[in-house]
Parts: structure tokens; sequence; C-alpha cells
């Protein structure tokens, strides 16, 4: 998390991805790798809350990366205090950590004592700029204090929240192990935008199960939650995850090119125009990418979508008001993602 939150890794390695066919990779990289560039961990001061297992490993590690380590447990056992470098400051005073530190990792169990313990009291003592990294629960940090924070702090910026839905239907949410319900979706729609934060949604398309009918169910339901943006995302198939396992016993399926754009451009037209499309597509890390094989090709995957999407004069949003797609021009019965659901199984994407 630290990483991630000092320079854009993930940017970088989609750039790696992008060009790795250029031939003049080394002036390329030369000239574009501003654009990756963050500060360093070194000599940064990491303060880390609760020491037990986790937090204690998460301790010693930023030791060796040369960060000054200021660690608060009131609670710290025999062993934990064992296992904790040498190098790591004890803190008795946790405000000290959110006074002083850069970085703040919280590692302590939902409490009387510990809920909304990152609240605005302790956010205004921070440093501007800080990173907070909660790997504990969610209601140990004041959600709406942080959310008035960032907008306080940063009135310049265009600052949004992303929520992954990617779908409506409890039972397929069960099956890709989502890990909440449609209503924890609504609640957080309903806090973001009372602050006033435009909200960005994930959608996969081609979930196992799921026919053309339910995907358009959840786009439906998109369009009266005053969304700001959505990303539509086909459904890859990952090595090394349960998914893989029964895509290669042929109990799962994923959508051919066809399919796909017929899928995509049926939800763009059912789409509400006001709603930013921010992706149509994506590709899955090419080491551990399975299937679908042609997602691989990227440009030929949008240069079909918009040369399909010329030739039928379908727009966003052609059939929002109406709700019906009689109009258009594409195959609407296709199936996303046959594979059969078992109500006593789920599998991870």
């Amino acid at each position: 998390g630290m990483f991630l939150a000092s320079r854009d890794i993930v940017g970088g390695i989609k750039w790696c991805q992008d060009n790795a066919e250029d031939e003049n990779i080394a002036k390329t990289t030369e000239k574009s790798k501003k654009a990756f560039a963050g500060w360093e961990l070194k000599g940064k001061k990491l303060g880390v809350i609760g020491l037990g297992a986790i937090g204690a490993e998460v301790a010693n590690a930023a030791t060796h990366l040369g960060m000054e380590v200021y660690g608060y447990d009131p609670y710290i056992s025999v062993n934990a205090a064992w296992r904790l470098s040498r190098n790591v400051k004890h803190i008795t005073n946790v405000d000290t950590i959110f006074q002083e530190c850069d970085y703040i990792t919280v590692h302590v169990p939902l409490l009387e004592s510990t809920k909304g313990m990152i609240n605005k009291e302790k956010l205004d003592m921070m440093k501007d700029g800080v990173v907070i990294i909660n790997v504990s629960r969610g209601a140990n940090v004041d959600e709406e204090a942080l959310l008035e924070g960032l907008k306080s702090d940063y009135p310049d910026k265009f600052i949004w929240i992303e929520l992954g839905l990617q779908t409506i239907h409890e039972q397929t949410a069960r099956y890709i192990r989502r890990g909440y319900a449609l209503s924890c979706f609504t609640h957080a729609c309903d806090r973001l935008h009372a602050a006033g934060i435009p909200v960005i949604v994930h959608v996969i398309l081609g979930l196992p199960g799921e026919t053309t009918e339910m995907v358009l169910e959840t786009i439906r339901f998109l369009n009266g939650c005053g969304i700001f943006g959505i990303k539509l995302q086909l459904l890859h198939i990952l090595d090394n995850t349960d998914l893989a396992g029964k895509y290669r016993a042929g109990k799962v399926q994923v959508l051919t090119l066809d399919s796909y754009l017929t899928l995509l451009i049926t939800c763009i037209a059912a789409l509400s125009p006001d709603i930013v499309i921010h992706r149509v597509t994506g590709d899955g890390p090419k080491s551990l990418l399975i299937a679908p094989d042609w997602s691989r090709n990227k440009r030929n995957v949008l240069n079909t979508l918009h040369q399909r999407m010329k030739l039928s004069s379908i727009r966003q949003g052609q059939c929002y008001e109406s709700g019906t797609f009689d109009s258009l021009q594409i195959n609407c019965t296709v199936h996303a993602g046959q594979g059969h659901i078992s109500p006593d199984h789920s599998a991870d994407q």
C-alpha cells in the first residue's frame, strides 16, 4: 500500500505492457518516466497502530526500507514485543503518530475504544499529504470526517470514489465472493452523494450465469443511482484461481469477442447519457491471463466496437428512456458467461 501511494506503479506496469513492442523502448522510457515519478520511502516516518502479528511484521519490514518507524499498542503481548525490531520506537501516546508521521497504518480490532479512532480531531493533527492505510475494520475510521477533510484540504482537486459493484444480483455476488450486500453499495452511494463526492462504479460483463437481461437490470439500477461514471469490464479468467479450474473443467465459459461487443453495445444503449463511460474493456496480466485470449488485443476490441456502433448508428442512451431494444440492429439475446452457478460453491475472479 505504501508503494502504491508513493508512485504510480500500476500506471507504470500498464505503460510497459502497452509499449512492449516498441523497438526504441529505451529512448521512449527516458521521455516518459517522469510521469511515474514519486517519492522515496527511505527517511519517511511510519506510524503503526496495533503491533500484533501483522502490525509487527509491517513495522519490522519498514525499518529495512530505511523508514523511521513509530509503534503504538498499549496492549502489546510479550511475544509480540520480542518479535519487534529494536529500531521501532515505542510510542505511548498515539497522537504522536498522528502529528509526526508521513504514513499511518492501522491494525487494530473493532472495539468501542477503537471505533472512529481516526476522526476529525485526529485528521486535523496530521501532516498535509499524509497516507493512511487502514487494514483493520472500516469503522475504525470516521469516513464522513475523512471525506470532508479531503474536500476541504484539496479544494482544487477533482476527487472521486470508485466502487466495485460488479453486479446487483446477490447470487452472482456470492459466487464471485464480492463480500458485501447490495444494501452496502447503496448506503455508500448515499453517503458519498451527501458529501458531494462523485461515484464511479465498476461492472463486470460476462459473469457466470448472468443473462443479458440480468446485466441490463444492473445498468438500469445504476441509471437511478445518480452515479458520475461507470467502468464496464469483461470477465477475465486468471491462472491460480478457483475460476480457472472451473474454466478448464468446462464448467465456466467466457464470451467471444462478438458476444462481448453485442452485450457491451446493448449496455451502452441502455445507459443514461448523463453517466460518463470510463472504460469499455480491459486487459488482464499477460502472465496470468488464460481467457479470453482476444482481450489481449485491446486496440482491435476498441476499433471493432467503434465500427459496429457507427455502422449500426447506436449511441449511448439510445434506449435509456424507452427501456426497449427492438430498434437496435444487434442480437440482444446473447447470454453472458454461460457457466452454471451452484448455490453451494463459489469461485474467485
